[in-house]
């Protein structure tokens, strides 16, 4: 935590897949993971990676029909997949 490095780094055949794994804690949490995780692709060499939000609110108030989200962020050439659950 805090040490400037991705939390995990998937390799597989050619790829390189750098994934960012943060609990979302309030609003915040997903700007700051988008923010951080640009500056972690730059220095892996990549253009692409992931990003996974946890939930941490009971799925009797989220339903998982709510929570799952798969989307796509681009900034500057570079794409982040974002994973919501």
């Amino acid at each position: 935590m805090g040490k400037g490095c991705t939390d995990m780094c998937a390799f597989w055949k050619d790829g390189v897949f750098p994934i960012e794994m943060k609990i979302r804690r309030d609003d915040q949490t997903y700007r700051e993971g988008l923010e951080q995780w640009w500056k972690y692709l730059g220095r892996l060499g990549q253009t692409h990676g992931y990003l996974v939000l946890f939930e941490t609110t009971s799925s009797a108030v989220i339903p998982w029909e709510e929570r799952l989200k798969w989307y796509e962020v681009e900034h500057g050439g570079e794409r982040m997949t974002v994973v919501e659950l």
